[in-house]
């Protein structure tokens, strides 16, 4: 990525894209009473958790790419936020490659947001 302060449309659809390329689909978030404890409070259930990740499109883009340096594999945050029923949802996902050179889709969080989330794309109504 160019050195800017955030990426361009095109890039975050190229990570998106790689990144549901890479999901085996059982991508849950880590195991964080907040990421369990939103499921409840929404109402859905972890299969609609994992359409919401699969339906993340630049506009829903909020920060990122930012390393992540207590991973002994190289690999970057991207945070997007999305609006689920009536709540805000922040999203941290990244994709690691690990030491065989094999991509994997992670995901950190998936919890209704603490703050406003900030998207730079999106039109402003």
């Amino acid at each position: 990525m160019a050195n800017r302060d955030k990426p361009s449309k095109e890039e975050i659809e190229q990570f998106l894209k790689i990144f549901k390329f890479c999901w085996d689909g059982k991508v849950i978030p880590r195991a964080h009473p907040k990421n369990d404890e939103t499921l409840t409070i929404i109402g859905i259930t972890p299969k609609h958790r994992m359409e919401e990740i699969k339906c993340l499109r630049y506009e829903d883009y909020s920060e990122g790419p930012s390393p992540d340096y207590d991973s002994k594999y190289p690999k970057e945050w991207w945070i997007f936020g999305r609006m689920v029923k009536k709540y805000e949802i922040y999203i941290k996902i990244c994709i690691n490659k690990n030491p065989v050179g094999q991509y994997r889709a992670e995901c950190m969080s998936f919890h209704i947001a603490e703050g406003k989330i900030n998207y730079p794309f999106k039109e402003r109504s």
